[in-house]
């Protein structure tokens, strides 16, 4: 929720901008499968547009998956689009 996330220091908004970071704040467990993460979701649906993102600074590096992408509304199976997707394996 955007409540958690802020209380989690991944998300700062204002009128203009909006920073998402980084779950630095929770120490993950031995047996942890992961990190808590960031999703946002558009409240309307698109069937065609022109998407834009102005990125600032983009995560790089080991552990590091940013994305941009785009999904039908049966995910997995009418499948997605990825704009911007980077892993470092």
């Amino acid at each position: 929720s955007q409540s958690e996330a802020q209380k989690l220091n991944m998300i700062e908004t204002t009128d203009d901008w909006i920073r998402m970071g980084v779950d630095n704040v929770s120490i993950p467990s031995a047996t942890a499968t992961g990190r808590n993460t960031l999703r946002l979701q558009s409240k309307k649906v698109f069937n065609s547009g022109l998407f834009v993102i102005h990125a600032s600074h983009m995560p790089q590096g080991c552990g590091t998956h940013p994305a941009f992408w785009t999904h039908g509304p049966d995910w997995p199976n009418n499948g997605e689009i990825d704009m911007i997707e980077g892993i470092n394996l």
